[in-house]
């Protein structure tokens, strides 16, 4: 699962989350709560209800709980290689390491598009419902491709490319075999 930095990069994609929908929940429910709690501390204090002595737990509880994942939004991403050993890819903040498909694992590759929800629900790192053979990695859109594994299980990897990507791999997969 190790990446061999001196392999050669047949290709190399990188992906932002860039749904304006998933940004202002995202941005948009932590900052209601926060607006909600500020109103709320300022009307006890003016009822003569506030508790002082809670107030910095209760800030520190608030910002616990809303920064995080916008934070962690705003830094994930999936890095797809296609290398000479096999493809990598990596979303970040979750993968510590390159995750690592040898082409002799690869039964087929294959472009296609896909229903996000119907099918994964949704998008980040994913699995088909009623399946934990099936994984999906995709930031955004529906297209992608589906990578079958000689064990039976897939593999889906979201690309905004995904002609490219099909066509790179399936010609490493060729040179792989050949060599």
């Amino acid at each position: 699962m190790s990446s061999n930095n001196s392999e050669t990069v047949h290709y190399h994609e990188t992906q932002h989350p860039t749904q304006w929908w998933a940004w202002m929940l995202v941005i948009g429910i932590p900052v209601f709560v926060f607006a909600s709690f500020a109103y709320m501390l300022t009307t006890e204090a003016e009822l003569g209800l506030s508790n002082s002595g809670n107030t910095l737990w209760d800030w520190l509880f608030v910002i616990v709980i809303t920064v995080p994942v916008p934070v962690i939004f705003s830094l994930s991403k999936l890095v797809i290689q296609v290398k000479d050993t096999g493809i990598q890819y990596r979303y970040y903040p979750f993968h510590f390491r390159w995750q690592n498909v040898p082409y002799s694992e690869i039964e087929s590759a294959e472009a296609r598009h896909y229903r996000p929800f119907a099918e994964y629900g949704g998008w980040g790192i994913r699995y088909r419902r009623f399946s934990n053979k099936d994984r999906a990695f995709n930031v955004s859109g529906s297209e992608g491709v589906l990578l079958t594994l000689k064990s039976g299980k897939t593999i889906l990897l979201g690309s905004q490319h995904m002609n490219d990507l099909e066509a790179v791999i399936r010609m490493r997969m060729v040179a792989g075999a050949s060599e």
